[in-house]
């Protein structure tokens, strides 16, 4: 990873996903589709460390509670997680 980064990209899938699956609290999903809005019509969302934190935050609490399965290893859904929060970190 660049250690010059200064943003993360959310594709417009991922933020689909996250919608449908209720993953992300609201106050994020809305800020989320607003931004979404403003850069249509790309497919991707540039977003800042500072937005991105939260994000990660919410993925990680969604994580521990529901991306495994009862042999500890990522479920579907965890693997997911585990890849987006992984592509939201900005150091």
């Amino acid at each position: 990873m660049n250690a010059k980064q200064k943003t993360a990209k959310l594709l417009l899938s991922d933020m689909v996903y996250l919608r449908q699956h209720s993953l992300l609290p609201d106050n994020l999903i809305n800020e989320l589709t607003s931004k979404m809005q403003a850069a249509y019509p790309a497919s991707s969302l540039e977003i800042e460390r500072e937005f991105a934190e939260p994000i990660r935050a919410a993925l990680t609490e969604r994580l521990a509670v529901a991306g495994f399965d009862h042999d500890d290893e990522p479920n579907e859904e965890g693997r997911f997680l585990e890849n987006l929060i992984d592509r939201l970190f900005i150091p």
